[in-house]
């Protein structure tokens, strides 16, 4: 019975400790999706304080990145944007002030061509050189970029993207985009629209989140039926074929859920290893063995007593 005891409350330990890491994990990316949105935010601030008469130069784009410290206050970023929304009959004047903007680039496109609609246009993104592939990209090309754009637009909220491979990226890894929406009336009534909008590799992101030496589980996530991150593999360092604990967790994320997919590691079961139960059972298999000969003993030494007893009983009679 002590044995059970201790084992029953040794598990709800590990449980309880399990069901704190796992939460913490989805805690932390909740927390950094945040804090990557007010940075969004503050990209809208900046291109509300400008104006839409004078459109946002690309030199005040590198100040506005330079003062947010991209790398050290947002790491996993893979880049901060400015997406302009253009009207067909304006596409030539906006590739004529953007080729202003890249005197480096010789000739300043928009791709992917004819795209229908209005185009979404990546008009600036920092850091540069590790996203010049992105400049001049209509991602109205492509659902889900189009799709998380149009729907911030709609209702003012920031939004992110279904699962996408960027440009940018040689790994061509999953990925995603994150929208902050701005509209702005210039002087004569017109008006200008478009995102504020961050890239992420979700590979970089969940590095930047989550220390992987620092955890006792593994995390896989989904969006639908895309892995955008994956940790319970067998080629995963610390992978646990045979877990203790698993569980899912789904996250609602600026217009998507992801689902996460956790699962302790063998940091887990070498850190959680309880020898209680084991010492409390050895320990009452010692005494009963201990009681079992004491009352064995003293059944032996009753019968040599009683046989004694009736020897002397004879020899007297």
């Amino acid at each position: 019975t002590a044995w059970l005891v201790s084992r029953h409350q040794t598990q709800a330990r590990l449980q309880a400790l399990f069901d704190h890491d796992a939460t913490q994990v989805v805690g932390l990316i909740a927390e950094r999706m945040q804090k990557y949105e007010s940075g969004l935010w503050a990209g809208v601030g900046v291109l509300s304080a400008v104006g839409a008469d004078h459109p946002l130069t690309r030199s005040q784009w590198i100040r506005f990145t330079d003062a947010i410290d991209l790398p050290n206050r947002y790491p996993g970023i893979n880049g901060i944007g400015l997406i302009d929304r253009i009207a067909t009959e304006e596409l030539s004047e906006y590739k004529a002030r953007m080729q202003k903007e890249y005197p480096e680039l010789d000739y300043f496109e928009v791709h992917p061509e004819k795209v229908p609609g209005d185009h979404l246009v990546i008009s600036y993104i920092e850091p540069f050189a590790n996203n010049r592939e992105a400049i001049g990209l209509d991602t109205a090309f492509e659902t889900n970029r189009r799709e998380a754009a149009l729907k911030a637009l709609e209702t003012g909220h920031a939004q992110v993207t279904g699962p996408i491979t960027l440009v940018q990226d040689e790994g061509q890894t999953p990925g995603f985009l994150f929208h902050a929406p701005f509209q702005l009336t210039t002087s004569s009534g017109s008006q200008r629209s478009g995102t504020v909008y961050a890239a992420f590799v979700v590979r970089k992101l969940m590095e930047g989140t989550l220390s992987f030496e620092n955890r006792r589980v593994s995390v896989s996530v989904r969006d639908g039926e895309t892995y955008l991150f994956e940790e319970n593999t067998a080629n995963t360092p610390g992978f646990d074929a045979s877990p203790l604990f698993k569980r899912e967790v789904t996250l609602p994320l600026y217009g998507r859920n992801w689902l996460f997919e956790i699962q302790t590691n063998d940091r887990f079961a070498a850190a959680s290893a309880s020898r209680v139960p084991n010492m409390v059972l050895i320990g009452g298999l010692t005494v009963d063995a201990l009681l079992l000969g004491i009352f064995i003993l003293l059944a032996s030494s009753n019968a040599r007593a009683h046989y004694f007893a009736q020897k002397m009983t004879r020899n007297l009679q």
